[in-house]
Order: structure tokens, then C-alpha cells, then sequence
């Protein structure tokens, strides 16, 4: 990777995607930029920062001072162990303004994690991607860019929400500046099995153990959308994150749906009892 020197502009720094992960599109990339403007539905939506790796992802606002992203910016715990007291992090919140991607640039402390190892080849390990960042400047308040209810649902209640959900995020092969990327009308179309190889191509469909919180989608997910969010709008019309994306086959052609090639993303069943106690804690939820 290359290094980036200090001093040289937010536009230049965000330009490092996240790379630990890999991705498919289905059918057709029509995915569009949302403005992440206050008073958007898509300002909540961010991307994150790793001031140490210079690797980004993407983020979403779930309460007026903490967000929610991927753990494997820290690839194994040993080097996240090594690490914590020096893990460094951004929030990079708003659209893009003075030559910048972002509006604003906000430091963020890692809160709470998942125990996640990369270097384990296992979905049960896939449930544990996920952290919370607490952010020094509140900018998820409504008058500000507000912010994202979580809903943790099971599998089985997801047909009774919706048939389709809404990805959001920002992969790499797009313009950050241009705004939040979204694709409706995606889906959740299954859960993962243990022993799905990605490298070997092999279904997920397989008659070995089921991971209920660890699901696969036809949402597009590319480097740099990892820690995008899937959602559904509730009865009062405002999204609701159900699926956090965390990774998938990388190959940024269109192409026919395939169950060896899904892209997969995390349920909020799988943090959201660890994460709720630390928004209650902080008084932010």
C-alpha cells in the first residue's frame, strides 16, 4: 500500500479503499449517488477512516455520537491487542465541500468489537465483524446528519418487512464525492452455511451447519463498501438497518446471480445485544 505523506488533503487520503474484502454485482451496476446533504435520507451515512492503515470503509450514524462499521480493519486480535491503544479512526460525515469528499472530518474511538479474526475461515468468526465508534463531535443529531434505528430481525421475519431492501454505501470504484452510493431493490437472499470457500467457488448451499445471523445478498458490495448498510423503510417511512455488508466475491463486472458468488453481509441480531447496553451506557440510544 502505498504511503501517504503528512499533510496531504482529506481528498487524497479517502482515496485508499478498504482492501481486506471482495465483492460481486449482480445483473447490472445501477447504482446511484444519493447527496449526503443535512436533511437527506442518506445523511447518516459516512465513511470511515483508519488513520493507521489509511484504509477506508464505509459507516453508518446509529445514534447522535456513535457509528457502526466493520472490526476487520484490524485483521487478527493479537494485532488488535497491539494496537488499541493506538487505534485511530475518522468519521468523514456531509458532502463534499472546499475540494474535500466530505463535509466533515470527526475523530472516532473504537467503543465496542466483535472478536474477530480474519485469519479464521468460518462464518461463526464472520458474526463477530462488526464495531461501534464513538465519535469526539456529535454530528448524528437531527440537526445535524442525523442518524439510523438498528432492528435486529431474525431470517425468518425478513419476508414479512419486504421483498426487496436498499444498500448504502461507498465502493471504491465511485467517485466519493458524488455522495452516498445506492441500489435499490436488492435482496437478502439466504443464510450462510459453514464451509462456503469464496477462493473455491463452493454454494453456500451446502447440507452442513447454518449460521442464522450471517446472510447472503445479491447487493452490490465492492472494496470500500464494507460496513454499508442494508435497509428497510418502516411504516413511518425511515430506514431501518437490518444487514451490515462485510464481504463477498470481488469482480466489478455484471453478472447473472449465482449462490457461489453471493456477496454477504452481517444481521443486526449478531450485535445489536452488545451494542445497544453501550449506546443506553452513553445515553445516545
Amino acid at each position: 500500500m502505498a504511503l501517504i505523506r503528512p499533510g496531504l488533503s482529506l481528498l487524497v487520503a479517502l482515496c485508499v479503499t478498504s482492501s481486506p474484502l471482495a465483492a460481486s454485482i449482480f445483473y447490472r451496476d445501477d447504482q446511484v449517488p444519493m447527496s449526503r446533504a443535512h436533511g437527506s435520507d442518506y445523511s447518516p451515512f459516512g465513511v470511515v477512516l483508519d488513520m493507521v492503515s489509511l484504509q477506508t470503509g464505509s459507516g453508518t450514524l446509529i445514534g447522535a455520537c456513535h457509528v457502526l462499521t466493520v472490526r476487520h480493519f484490524i485483521p487478527t486480535n493479537d494485532q488488535a491487542e497491539s494496537r488499541r491503544e493506538g487505534w485511530s479512526f475518522r468519521f468523514g460525515a456531509g458532502p463534499a465541500r472546499d475540494g474535500r469528499h466530505v463535509e466533515r472530518l470527526v475523530q472516532a474511538t473504537p467503543v465496542a468489537w466483535g472478536d474477530f479474526d480474519k485469519s479464521k475461515n468460518s462464518f461463526e468468526n464472520a458474526a463477530n465483524d462488526w464495531m461501534l465508534l464513538r465519535l469526539k463531535d456529535c454530528v448524528g443529531t437531527p440537526e445535524l446528519y442525523g442518524h439510523v434505528a438498528v432492528e435486529a430481525v431474525g431470517y425468518a421475519q425478513l419476508a414479512a418487512l419486504t421483498d426487496s431492501f436498499t444498500k448504502v454505501g461507498h465502493p471504491g470504484n465511485k467517485p466519493m464525492e458524488a455522495g452516498a452510493w445506492v441500489q435499490l431493490r436488492c435482496r437478502i437472499t439466504g443464510q450462510l452455511r459453514n464451509g462456503y470457500d469464496p477462493k473455491e467457488k463452493r454454494s453456500f448451499r451446502s447440507p452442513e451447519r447454518l449460521w442464522d445471523d450471517v446472510w447472503a445478498t445479491d447487493c452490490p458490495t465492492l472494496k470500500g463498501d464494507s460496513g454499508g448498510a442494508i435497509l428497510y423503510r418502516g411504516a413511518d417511512n425511515r430506514f431501518r438497518l437490518t444487514c451490515m455488508l462485510i464481504t463477498g466475491e470481488y469482480d466489478p463486472t455484471p453478472k447473472p446471480y449465482k449462490d457461489a458468488l453471493v456477496n454477504i453481509c452481517l444481521s443486526s441480531n449478531a450485535f445489536w445485544g452488545k451494542i445497544q447496553p453501550v449506546l443506553h451506557d452513553a445515553g445516545d440510544d
